[in-house]
């Protein structure tokens, strides 16, 4: 009886400190450097990320499309990601980074969830904060390099609208 008691206590430390790992709640971002990539990455509350890459087919009855992926992070990337995560203070960020005088540079869009706080930050600018771009450039580099796994799987992507919808034409 005392064994299946240390069991069952052991059992539950294990289950709590294994979800205590992550420093947010949720977490996406989504990017494009306008001729290169339009992706998307949606990190989860364990290892696997899932990404959203988004094509462009002019010869396809439907030109734009995505095909959705997941991938495993190793535990030192991921644990570097999750420290950035962790010390990020929404509230310090405007909403929006934008320089009207900036073409055909990078854009990306945060949405972070945290401590009960939900925040998208846009950001398209040379004057951006230094903290998010270091934050994007770790998210990005720990997943270049990795094996992408075609999934079925469905997944919000709460960033990906990036690009502001074109002006309607009126009469």
């Amino acid at each position: 009886m005392k064994k299946n008691i240390i069991q069952l206590f052991l059992g539950f430390l294990l289950i709590n400190s294994c979800s205590n790992n992550n420093s947010f709640e949720e977490f996406d971002i989504t990017y494009s450097n306008f001729f290169q990539a339009h992706n998307s990455i949606k990190l989860t509350k364990s290892d696997t990320v899932f990404i959203r890459k988004y094509y462009e087919n002019f010869e396809l009855e439907h030109p734009y499309y995505h095909e959705n992926y997941y991938t495993i992070l190793n535990k030192d990337d991921r644990k570097k990601i999750n420290n950035s995560l962790k010390n990020i203070k929404l509230e310090e960020y405007d909403s929006t980074y934008l320089d009207n005088n900036f073409f055909d540079g990078f854009i990306y869009k945060l949405y972070l969830k945290k401590n009960n706080i939900e925040k998208t930050v846009l950001v398209y600018s040379r004057n951006s904060p230094e903290e998010l771009d270091s934050l994007t450039e770790l998210i990005i580099s720990s997943i270049e390099n990795l094996k992408l796994h075609k999934t079925d799987k469905k997944f919000e992507i709460k960033s990906q609208d990036i690009f502001p919808e074109p002006e309607k034409i009126t009469e």
